[in-house]
């Protein structure tokens, strides 16, 4: 082997060498600040509707502000009070489990009351927007009117917040402020 094919060789196994100790890309963190934020009140839409919590603990009165009566963090995906929209229906157990409330609605010109489950998320300081900061209970009519149909509803409210990388672009996401789980009979 000639002193040239030497030197290229040797060249060459030093340039392997450096290639294989050279430092990969440092990992993609999730820098998410997740700190709990309690969200202290809210205003409670309805007019003519009462939620009223089972345990008589509270009453939301609609068309009032009001002060959170009780609030979990829930923001872990493993076992929560929230899952994905097209699963929170039958989900009310598991929110009951991790600190939601059973609570009657009284409803103006009604003489029975719906049973409910409500559950008030706090918030994380990486929410922002309106809901990340007061709650704004709101209950559709046509839940309401479900709910007396005899068939079981769910209505929600979402805080947006922001997810943070240290090497990706942040995204944004969508989480649950509160929920309430309304039905012509018990939950």
């Amino acid at each position: 082997m000639s002193l040239i094919t030497k030197r290229i060789s040797l060249i060459a196994a030093f340039f392997i060498l450096a290639l294989g100790c050279a430092s990969s890309p440092p990992p993609n963190i999730d820098t998410t600040n997740k700190t709990a934020v309690a969200i202290p009140g809210g205003i409670f839409v309805n007019e003519g509707v009462r939620i009223v919590a089972e345990d008589g603990s509270f009453e939301l009165i609609g068309g009032e502000r009001f002060a959170t009566p009780f609030d979990v963090f829930d923001w872990t995906h493993a076992v929560n009070a929230f899952t994905k929209e097209s699963k929170m229906l039958e989900h009310y157990d598991m929110a009951l489990r991790n600190g939601a409330k059973r609570v009657l609605i009284y409803q103006d010109g009604y003489d029975k009351p719906l049973y409910g489950v409500l559950v008030f998320n706090q918030a994380i300081a990486a929410a922002y927007g309106p809901a990340s900061r007061s709650y704004m209970l709101q209950i559709p009519d046509s839940k309401i009117q479900a709910a007396r149909d005899g068939v079981t509803a769910v209505t929600w409210e979402k805080m947006q917040w922001k997810q943070t990388y240290t090497r990706s672009a942040d995204q944004n996401h969508n989480w649950y402020a509160w929920s309430l789980w309304l039905s012509t009979y018990p939950l």
